[in-house]
């Protein structure tokens, strides 16, 4: 039974684009966008983050959320074992998929176990069950170290690391337009904002954009706390673009005037540019090098056989590099913090050194 494909690129990105959100995850799913948007690898991250636990959990937790979903991943490890145990060395996305989904309800959680096995399996077909238990067992893994990293204290702050710039009721609008654009793809912290769903006049399909600039600040509706995406700024029409992910990747334009309503109406904006986090150098973890990495299929992701990635890299001053390992899995997490996420990845790395 021949297999869907024998992938030789270790990692594959996937430009940048802002996931659809499952289950209150949002300030995981902006901050796995963030991150890709710097140019590290969360092609596995933004795989398992499909299935955050919807609806109410005990204790209800982010961390919680993390744990479940690490012990999602470590069923289907199990269910794919025993099925290697029968003498099956092969699956297809359906029965990955199933597996998926009955692993989900074993924890008793719904999620979107689909998306999930869409984005890690996206050519369909039949896959390797050794690559698909080493996939799922660094999900686990994965999952438990962001769990670990994020500590008692799991408020945005802590969690981000770093102070916020803050908007408030009283800013003038043109230190708005500098304080965004000095901290681009930023990660914003809103509550009550706009509902495009509500304006589909307004959505321009061809470039997947609801401008919102000519609503009255009146139809600002309440809600929930909620992370956004800010996508780029207009200083001059004192515009600005972000993305939300209850909408994917769609780009959604405000004024600052509409912004600053917000920021009145929430009693501030928080602001976090990760770009600014001098002290906290990008990480990737098994990033394969550019020079060895052939091309393969767009969203393919890291299943079958590959060239040996390269282990931990961190671009600060000229690090050597280390030795390769022997690994025909990638898996990469990247997140330019400080705080608890950076922490999360450090003791990830550090579980997967000498790891074959």
């Amino acid at each position: 039974m021949p297999l869907a494909h024998a992938n030789t690129r270790a990692v594959q990105r996937y430009g940048g684009a802002l996931l659809e959100q499952s289950g209150p995850s949002c300030w995981l799913f902006v901050t796995e966008a963030i991150a890709d948007q710097q140019g590290l690898d969360t092609w596995l991250l933004a795989g398992i983050i499909y299935l955050y636990p919807q609806g109410y959990l005990y204790p209800n937790t982010r961390a919680n959320r993390l744990t479940t979903i690490s012990a999602i991943c470590g069923r289907v490890v199990r269910r794919l074992q025993q099925a290697r145990a029968r003498g099956d060395t092969v699956i297809s996305r359906d029965n990955i998929r199933t597996a998926v989904q009955r692993s989900a309800a074993g924890e008793g959680v719904a999620c979107n176990y689909a998306s999930c096995v869409t984005h890690l399996f996206a050519l369909g077909g039949n896959y390797l069950i050794t690559d698909v238990v080493e996939l799922f067992r660094r999900g686990r893994q994965l999952a438990a170290a962001v769990a670990a990293g994020l500590g008692p204290d799991e408020t945005t702050p802590a969690v981000m690391g770093g102070a916020a710039t803050v908007i408030d009721a009283n800013s003038d609008l043109a230190d708005i337009g500098l304080t965004l654009a000095a901290l681009p793809h930023s990660y914003l912290s809103v509550s009550n904002r706009y509902r495009p769903m509500d304006y589909p006049a307004n959505y321009t399909a061809a470039t997947n954009t609801y401008d919102l600039t000519g609503l009255a600040l009146a139809a600002i509706r309440a809600g929930g706390a909620h992370a956004i995406l800010l996508h780029s700024v207009n200083q001059a029409a004192q515009q600005l673009t972000y993305k939300d992910p209850n909408y994917g990747d769609a780009k959604i334009v405000i004024t600052f005037a509409q912004l600053r309503e917000m920021a009145r109406l929430n009693g501030t904006v928080s602001v976090r540019g990760l770009l600014v986090a001098a002290a906290a150098p990008p990480i990737v973890l098994g990033h394969a090098p550019a020079a060895a990495a052939a091309a393969g299929p767009v969203g393919a992701g890291p299943i079958g056989a590959g060239p040996a990635a390269a282990a931990l890299v961190v671009p600060a001053p000229a690090p050597a590099p280390a030795p390769a390992e022997q690994s025909n899995m990638a898996v990469a997490l990247g997140i330019v913090v400080t705080g608890a996420i950076l922490a999360m990845v450090g003791s990830y790395i550090a579980n997967q050194s000498g790891r074959s």
